[in-house]
This record gives C-alpha cells, structure tokens and sequence, in this order.
C-alpha cells in the first residue's frame, strides 16, 4: 500500500501530469483494503474457496491500480529512466496478481494442471523482482537528486541497470514457469547481481554531482541498504553455482523483502512524509506567516536511532535463521517489531505538526 501510494503521488511529478483517474485509485484502495482482510481470514481458517475468491478480486484491484497507472504514463509520452522502470514495474505488478489468481483458483479447485512450485517461483520473481526492483530503482533515480540537489548527472548506468533488471526478470521467470534446470535459475541472479552494481554506481553518481551532500538520515541509510544489497547478490551470483539453491533460497526471501524492500520503504518514508506533509499543510501560508521549517517536522537523530535499531536486530535474525538459532531468531525478531513500531510511530507524528 505504501509502494502503491508512492506511485500515485511521484507518477504526476516525474510526468507533470494529472493522474488519468482519482476515482480508480479510490476504488483500488477501497478493494484492496477489504480484499487483504478476506485473505487474512481466508489463510487463517485455511478455507481455499474464500481464497479463491478473495485472489481474484485482488487481481481486479491490482489491475485497477496498474491500468490508471500505465494510461497516465502513455498520455504523458515522457519516456525515460524513472518512468519506463515504473511502467515495467505496474506490467510486473499486473503479471504477479495473475500468477496470485491462478494459485488462488487452483489451490480451491485443482483444475488447472500446473506446478505450483513453479507457479510460486515466478510469483515471486515478479513481485520481489518485477515489482519492487522496477519501482524502487526508477524512484530512487527521482528522489535522490531531488533531495540531494543533483544536476547534470550521466544516466548510461541507469540504462544499462534497467536492461539487466528486466532481462533477469524475463530469464527468471521463464525459466521458474517453464520447470527448467536449477542451472538456468542462476544465471537470472547473475544478470541480477550485475543490475545491482549498475544501479549503485549510477546512485554514486548522483551522490557525486549533489549541492547537498547529507540529503538526511533515511536517504543516506537507504543509500547504503542498496550498496549492501548489490554486495550480497554479488556473493549469491557466485554461491547459487556450489550451493544448492533450497538451502539459500529462505534466506535470500527474507534478506530481499525485509533487508532491503521494507528498509528502502522506511528510510525514503521519513523525507516523503515530512516532505508533503509540509507542502499541504504549510505550502500556501510561507511568506504570509511564520511556519516551521521543514527539517523541524520530523527528528533526525530519533529516525537515525530507529532506523539503526531495526537495521541491527535484523541483523540478529539473519544470524539466527544462518545458523538455526531459535533464541537468536526470536529476540532478534521481537527487537526488529519494537524498533519498527517506534519508527512508524515517529514517523506517525509527523501528522501532528
């Protein structure tokens, strides 16, 4: 919902065009808020007819959302880094509701003849990959100079991290579709590892060219998340060829989507929050009366111990599922709650202002 609503707010300022229809993303919202409750209660009374069901109304929301998304793109005709990975994003989006659907359907009624590993494979190459790596890579182009004041910035490394991207999203989930070897899933994460490289050089880049060099603790903390993430995608590049991909395949879920989606999310959160809080809230009252600054809207150094509480009890739960360490797992996992709960929370009051 975060990723959904960030798009919604950056689409019309990249493209400086109206979105094609509020209405839609009304509708979308309302959806997919009712949708994900249905499935909550659906997977905790393990009842696979309402799964079924509620999977299909979730494709429709997420088409809703992709459609209204993908219309405005092509009405504006402003092909570039930032908007074609947020096209590719919403086509990975639409694909992974699709691939959701058919496990859904399937699941409830078993008609279908597919492999459901295989189905789950690419699910997850869509969503994690697709969806997320299109989203927060062309977005990243977007704030990052916005933020740290950048101009006149080469962007061959953004290219080249958008064609690798994609061609290992393509490679990916043709090869977990089509059942094919393991040794046709490792060559996706080496296309995958190299996408990485790309888009952190092309990030040092903008770093490189900005007025600003502190754009603040979330940005700088998201900055290094995406160094840490191409560092450990180089090492799995290289591990997937000795080590069978079962043993690392749980690990690399967890690692991308909490170590690197989630804390993207939450580090850009605490500038985009403040950032159009301020501008509604204050926007048209500056130079008629005194208003707050718009680094007094939220505090720095409480979003630094936040975002390094969360980062090192992460940490620990890694280190416990490495070496099957319950005790480790748990209270790391109990810490990272607690530290994301008074990070939301800080980020929350930012609405008091």
């Amino acid at each position: 919902m975060v990723a959904m609503g960030a798009v919604y707010q950056l689409v019309p300022v990249v493209v400086n065009r109206s979105l094609f229809s509020k209405w839609m993303g009304f509708i979308h919202y309302c959806l997919f808020m009712i949708v994900h409750l249905g499935l909550i209660l659906g997977f905790s009374r393990f009842n696979p007819n309402w799964i079924a069901c509620f999977a299909v109304i979730l494709f429709l929301s997420i088409l809703l959302f992709a459609v209204n998304v993908v219309i405005t793109l092509v009405s504006a005709k402003q092909w570039n880094t930032v908007t074609i990975h947020v096209l590719c994003a919403s086509i990975s989006l639409m694909l992974t509701g699709f691939t959701g659907m058919l496990m859904g359907y399937d699941f409830a009624n078993g008609q279908l003849g597919v492999n459901h590993n295989h189905l789950l494979l690419t699910h997850i190459w869509l969503g994690a990959v697709g969806w997320f790596g299109n989203l927060i890579m062309g977005f990243t182009y977007k704030l990052l100079p916005m933020f740290s004041i950048s101009h006149n910035y080469p962007v061959k490394a953004q290219k080249t991290a958008l064609v690798l991207l994609n061609l290992a999203i393509l490679l990916g989930t043709g090869s977990a579709l089509g059942g094919l070897d393991n040794l046709f899933l490792r060559f996706p994460v080496v296309l995958l590892a190299l996408a990485f490289l790309s888009f952190v050089y092309a990030t040092y880049q903008i770093r490189q060219s900005g007025i600003k060099k502190n754009p603040g603790a979330g940005v700088t903390f998201t900055v290094k998340i995406n160094t840490l993430m191409a560092l450990y995608l180089l090492l799995l590049a290289g591990a997937v060829f000795f080590i069978p991909g079962q043993e690392i395949f749980i690990m690399s879920i967890w690692i991308s989507l909490w170590g690197w989606v989630y804390f993207t999310i939450i580090g850009y959160l605490s500038k985009i929050v403040p950032f159009l809080w301020w501008t509604f809230k204050y926007g048209s009252h500056v130079g008629k009366e005194k208003v707050p600054l718009l680094h007094q809207m939220i505090d720095e150094k409480r979003v630094r111990w936040g975002l390094n509480g969360v980062a090192c009890s992460f940490l620990a739960t890694t280190l416990g599922m490495a070496v099957s360490s319950s005790f480790l797992f748990n209270g790391g996992f109990i810490l990272f709650l607690l530290f994301s709960l008074f990070y939301i929370l800080l980020i929350g009051l930012v609405f008091k202002n």
